[in-house]
């Protein structure tokens, strides 16, 4: 893994920790049981991200959309294997979307010794000798991830300090939910988006690439750098 991914990684995952232990506090502190008012304070702090998208690298490769395209185009062939990476890279050579995928997926797979189709990809890669495919014109396909992953991440941690997800229809509206909370800390932060796009989100969070995947070659490379 090069030290671009590695610093941007690292980031990443201390902001989560961090994150993640204030809700601990949070919780702690009010016996299990969180105000909303305290819930949507501290869920702005997380949702402010979404003002700041991830940049590209210093190779010019948008970094999120590389490692969501990466983790769903290997998903489907189910496993980081030599089979799939040889795919990748014949699809790479017209389809942009592959490219950023396997220029994503070379990024973190520290051992290629037993792929040297890929080894050698990313070598003419990194030297500037492969062409990179036109991107398609329109939205990109993962335009909203970060903003939705940020949002699924934090009613995750919502739910854990007491809030449903979503409302009970059989309690009425009367009792706030995470989406509530979340819907009340964007509008405070100048990205105001209403109840049912903020469930809707939710509710069409497995449909988005998973990064655990991602998050685990992560750190496999993080555990063999030198």
């Amino acid at each position: 893994m090069n030290n671009d991914l590695r610093d941007k990684y690292l980031a990443a995952y201390d902001a989560k920790a961090s994150h993640d232990a204030d809700y601990e506090a949070l919780n702690k502190q009010y016996d299990g049981d969180v105000p909303f008012s305290e819930a949507v304070k501290l869920a702005e702090k997380r949702l402010m991200r979404i003002k700041n998208p991830p940049k590209p690298g210093s190779s010019g490769t948008p970094f999120y959309e590389g490692f969501a395209a990466a983790q769903e185009y290997l998903s489907a062939h189910g496993a980081w294997n030599r089979a799939a990476f040889i795919a990748m890279i014949e699809d790479s050579r017209e389809n942009y979307w592959s490219h950023l995928a396997l220029a994503a997926a070379a990024a973190i797979t520290h051992d290629k010794s037993a792929m040297p189709e890929l080894m050698n990809w990313e070598r003419d890669y990194l030297a500037k000798l492969i062409d990179i495919p036109t991107r398609p014109a329109g939205k990109s396909p993962y335009a909203n991830l970060h903003r939705d992953q940020i949002i699924v991440s934090e009613l995750e941690r919502l739910q854990k300090v007491g809030f449903k997800p979503t409302r009970n229809k059989s309690e009425g509206s009367s009792k706030n939910s995470g989406c509530d909370v979340i819907v009340k800390a964007l509008a405070n932060i100048g990205e105001a988006r209403g109840y049912d796009a903020v469930a809707s989100i939710w509710q069409n969070k497995n449909k988005a690439p998973n990064f655990t995947a991602i998050s685990n070659a992560f750190l496999v490379g993080l555990n063999n750098l030198p």
